[in-house]
């Protein structure tokens, strides 16, 4: 299965640029990859693995995950997910990462929302989305340390 990067931050961009308080599930790009809660797209299968590889690189740390997390999020660097995932990414759910982020606004911007939540090897990392103009929305990210380090399970 590709890995796993939340693109609800996505989602929840369109929430906020839109300023609807309803995504029409049209709308939203339908992957492997969960979204924030409450917004479920369901999982499709995915393709071969990627040579973008992923699975079980992450970081050291809950922290170091969440850091490296926001800054893909706000670089719009879809290639930095495979690399902190648990799982390879494959071919297919990279290139519907890339075009998912490509449509975020440039203004919207992502940031920790308070520290990692960990109870032994799991955990939850929370992000605020804003963009000027609109409501601070906030989204939950699954964390697994696997391999002894911190990744972004499937």
């Amino acid at each position: 299965m590709g890995a796993v990067v939340v693109i609800g931050g996505g989602v929840t961009a369109i929430v906020l640029t839109t300023g609807r308080s309803h995504v029409d599930a049209g709308s939203i790009p339908r992957t492997s990859y969960p979204s924030p809660a409450g917004l479920s797209t369901g999982p499709v299968a995915s393709g071969r693995p990627s040579s973008a590889g992923g699975g079980g690189a992450g970081k050291a740390t809950p922290e170091a995950l969440q850091a490296a997390i926001a800054d893909a999020y706000n670089n719009r660097d879809a290639d930095a997910f495979p690399a902190l995932s648990c799982d390879p990414t494959s071919d297919a759910d990279l290139k519907d990462l890339r075009d998912t982020m490509s449509r975020v606004p440039a203004a919207v911007r992502y940031a920790p929302s308070g520290p990692p939540q960990v109870n032994g090897s799991t955990g939850t990392l929370t992000y605020a989305v804003t963009a000027p103009g609109a409501q601070t929305k906030t989204f939950d990210m699954p964390i697994t340390k696997s391999g002894g380090n911190w990744c972004i399970p499937s």
